[in-house]
């Protein structure tokens, strides 16, 4: 190819590039602008996740890219890190858990992920952005894993089309906001969003209904040793990648759905953490609830959630002083 012609093509893709942004624009803010309901989102936080196809698991960017910096430093800066799936977000995304760590004087940040994310983008933006909290809490069922997502691959391979995307998303946003504040009415009807919030990471879901209940009877199947084997040898990698002491991180296993032995990593969620941290040598903390409801069948409701991170929080004091304390000379990064 010629200069000349390099230089045409050039051209040619960028036109098309700028010309298809206004389109893209659009496009976004016609089937999201529901999610900029008015009055959200709340002080300090931003979107994580809104039921529209374009919107949705919003905050694998936000993390990547850092967009909003205040959310990356109070994670940077959490002496405790709690991990894991959607599933750990409802867990924990509770008054007991905010109290819990504010009483002692601890920061903590819940960084859990939609869609069924793993240790495998979880590692990618630690290492990015240089993120060691002395203390992980992490919902391993399983969470180290190779897997990662659709959404997050997408982003994480910075094609151009997918940095266009994302900040168009951005852009969109950004333009909704005070639309929807100017005109309420433009914004109908309203899609379910999930707030993050910046400060510590929790979930705030609107709108829910403090009447949702399906109950939740999980079946403790048989633990596959091969599944702990293969999820041991990731999570060394983990460790060994973030130059973390696996004696400072918590495992546990959030009961979800199970209908048969295949259905991990639900199967026995809890079962299957506590055979892992026997693997890898990290923490165990087994939390037993009589009685379980969730949203929809799998993520607890705010009643079971309350309980849950209760249950849990109650078992970390002894953990927490010796980390802490092993940890107090070492400032964060």
């Amino acid at each position: 190819m010629t200069r000349q012609h390099f230089i045409y093509l050039a051209l040619f893709v960028l036109t098309a590039v700028l010309f298809s942004l206004p389109v893209n624009l659009v496009t976004v803010m016609d089937e999201s602008i529901g999610c900029a309901r008015y009055p959200y989102p709340p002080p300090h936080s931003m979107i994580s996740y809104c039921h529209t196809k374009i919107i949705a698991d919003h905050d694998f960017g936000v993390f990547y890219y850092n967009t909003v910096p205040e959310m990356i430093e109070n994670l940077r800066q959490a002496d405790v890190v709690i991990m894991g799936n959607s599933r750990t977000q409802y867990a924990f995304s509770t008054k007991t858990t905010d109290r819990y760590f504010t009483d002692k004087g601890l920061k903590y940040f819940l960084f859990g992920l939609g869609d069924g994310e793993a240790s495998k983008f979880a590692l990618l933006i630690m290492q990015r952005y240089n993120i060691r909290p002395k203390v992980m809490i992490i919902n391993a069922d399983p969470f180290f894993s190779d897997y990662m997502s659709d959404k997050a691959a997408e982003i994480v391979g910075e094609s151009p089309m997918s940095k266009i995307r994302f900040w168009t998303r951005v852009v969109a946003l950004n333009i909704m906001y005070p639309v929807c504040r100017t005109v309420p009415t433009a914004c109908q009807p309203a899609l379910p969003v999930v707030y993050r919030s910046t400060v510590n990471g929790q979930w705030t879901q609107e709108p829910i209904s403090p009447d949702m209940r399906v109950p939740l009877n999980p079946i403790a199947f048989p633990v596959n040793p091969d599944r702990v084997k293969a999820a041991a040898k990731i999570g060394r990698s983990f460790f060994s990648a973030l130059g973390l002491d696996p004696q400072c991180t918590v495992l546990n296993g959030i009961p979800g759905p199970s209908t048969d032995e295949d259905s991990m990593p639900y199967a026995n969620s809890t079962g299957f953490a506590e055979a892992l941290s026997k693997t890898l040598g990290t923490k165990f903390i087994k939390v037993s609830l009589d009685k379980m409801d969730t949203l929809e069948g799998v993520h607890f409701n705010a009643e079971t959630a309350e309980k849950y991170s209760a249950g849990l929080v109650s078992h970390l004091d002894s953990i927490l002083d010796a980390c802490l304390s092993k940890n107090a000379s070492a400032p964060h990064p």
